[in-house]
């Protein structure tokens, strides 16, 4: 099911071809618009079905990430999703975390969701430190708080 609320945005940095088509398969089907923000990779390739926005140099995550936030804003989007490109979804997480969200009557001060990698589980607990692939984030707080060059994301 396509979550057209949700924005993919992907950094990639010379991928593995075989499981960057896997992880875009996957993450294809489940959100609205995909978009890859390219670290300055080897080997250019059209991607059909997404956006590809070229850095020109290898900026670290962090930048790449603030890029891709920019340029999602024009598809007004009400999530993100920040991918590696070799971060593999599970069927359905979008749509699972999304609906978990809906279930809480705190749902308006969830700002952000991690997509574990345990067995489909999910949770929703208050977190302060995250890894930013597999993260669902609220576009209106990306836009506020993405990204600082001068930290490091992993």
């Amino acid at each position: 099911m396509v979550s057209m609320g949700v924005v993919a945005v992907i950094v990639s940095h010379d991928p593995e071809l075989d499981r960057f088509r896997l992880v875009l398969d996957r993450v294809s089907g489940q959100v609205g618009r995909v978009i890859i923000v390219d670290n300055d990779s080897r080997s250019k390739g059209v991607v059909s079905n997404c956006d590809f926005v070229e850095v020109g140099f290898n900026s670290g995550v962090a930048h790449a990430l603030r890029v891709g936030v920019n340029y999602a804003s024009k598809y007004k989007p009400d999530w993100l999703l920040f991918l590696d490109d070799d971060t593999i979804l599970m069927n359905n997480a979008i749509k699972t975390a999304l609906n978990l969200t809906a279930l809480r009557p705190i749902k308006s001060r969830i700002g952000s969701i991690n997509l574990g990698s345990e067995n489909g589980s999910c949770s929703v607990e208050e977190t302060r430190y995250v890894m930013f692939s597999g993260l669902l984030i609220r576009f209106n707080i990306a836009s506020k708080v993405c990204c600082r060059d001068d930290f490091f994301l992993d």
